[in-house]
């Protein structure tokens, strides 16, 4: 293999290399924003939980109605809160997931370079075996040789 091909491979490979870390960074990013929508939904649900028990609680014993109306209107609310929440944790978990299987493929990209590299490498030491076992053949006297 020429030594231009040898660079171009080794510099084609550190730019691979480079963006499979890019890849790298932007899968984490999405993880943690999958994990901060996932915690909003936590908090929601949370919210949620809570103004269903207090419209239990209003409606035992004597029931004021603008109370129970304003529990109502705020358990919808924050019903309305949890739906955007989740909707934004099932967006963010797909686009992590894309972001993983770009990262994926990025990695698939490097292997193929490193596995070429290899080979190359292998194919280059056999060369230079070769030529250096031609070398001592043309040394040797060709009595010695038969």
């Amino acid at each position: 293999m020429s030594a231009a091909f040898q660079f171009r491979l080794g510099r084609l490979l550190s730019v691979r290399r480079a963006g499979e870390d890019e890849a790298s960074g932007r899968l984490t990013e999405a993880q943690r924003q999958v994990a901060e929508r996932q915690a909003e939904v936590g908090a929601h649900s949370a919210e949620r939980t809570v103004a269903e028990e207090e419209i239990r609680v209003r409606a035992r014993g004597s029931i004021d109605p603008a109370r129970l109306r304003a529990a109502m209107t705020y358990r919808e609310s924050a019903g309305r809160r949890l739906a955007r929440a989740e909707e934004g944790a099932r967006v963010a978990t797909t686009e992590a997931e894309e972001k993983r299987r770009a990262l994926v493929e990025a990695a698939r990209r490097v292997r193929i370079l490193e596995k070429l590299e290899q080979g190359s490498r292998a194919n280059g030491s056999a060369r230079d075996r070769a030529a250096e076992a031609r070398e001592l053949d043309d040394r040797t006297p060709r009595s010695e040789k038969t």
